[in-house]
């Protein structure tokens, strides 16, 4: 049903629509060009106005931004439909709608940018868990039990890839790369201090490292478990201090 709209459109864009570019025939003003059709001929203004309030040729329009953040978070569809068939939703579900779409789309965002750093592993780990974008389960325990907020801090940096490690040699056991798996998981210098952890890895039949790396920095735990989180974040804070013991 577009055919003919479409036909003229592509015309227009592929330049085999001519003007004559002599005077403009319609308003007698201006050379007649695809640009005084599309934008300034005076004889068309009161047709064009539509465009006008879109921003087509008036980037000043106070609804240009609103418009293209309608775009941009993908919502054309529904608001085109609300305005076609006049039928507006409440305030309230309307900015729930509103809500949850630039939620998921600022969540995918992160996402992206955080798959490009390895730093940011296991933060992206955790942004997967989650269907919003919100603050991280750390943050959560610390606002819930502020006496806990040491180990919330470590855990938060352990899980958004703020502790550095050198990726040189471990200074604690000197037999493999200083890593964030490596400190977790593996270092024999912290094993006596990790062993209840390895016991609760265990009894939870987590096999491999990535499985023990998500428990260990509270990715697979639920926020209603404190006791598992409180327990997890316990351990690695011993094995932090053991650490910094034998470095220093």
């Amino acid at each position: 049903m577009m055919k003919k709209s479409c036909q003229l459109m592509l015309h227009l864009q592929t330049g085999c629509f001519r003007f004559s570019e002599s005077m403009c025939p319609c308003c007698n003003s201006c050379y007649d060009t695809i640009e005084h059709f599309m934008l300034h001929c005076e004889a068309l203004a009161d047709v064009r106005r539509p465009l006008a309030i879109f921003g087509v040729g008036h980037s000043m329009s106070p609804l240009v931004s609103m418009w293209n953040t309608v775009v941009r978070y993908n919502m054309r569809g529904s608001v085109v439909k609300m305005l076609g068939t006049a039928q507006y939703g409440s305030k309230f579900s309307w900015s729930k709608k509103v809500k949850m779409i630039v939620g998921n789309s600022d969540l995918q965002s992160l996402r992206i940018m955080c798959s490009l750093y390895s730093s940011l592993k296991w933060y992206c780990e955790s942004l997967t868990t989650t269907p919003t974008l919100c603050p991280t389960i750390w943050w959560k325990i610390c606002q819930e039990f502020p006496m806990m907020k040491k180990s919330c801090q470590l855990m938060l940096h352990l899980q958004t890839g703020c502790f550095r490690f050198s990726e040189s040699m471990c200074p604690c056991c000197n037999s493999c790369y200083d890593t964030i798996e490596h400190f977790m998981l593996h270092c024999e210098a912290l094993a006596d201090v990790r062993r209840p952890l390895a016991i609760f890895f265990n009894e939870m039949h987590l096999m491999s490292n990535d499985q023990k790396m998500r428990m260990s920095l509270g990715i697979q735990v639920s926020i209603d478990d404190i006791d598992t989180l409180v327990f997890i974040s316990g351990i690695v804070t011993q094995m932090y201090t053991k650490r910094n013991s034998l470095i220093s």
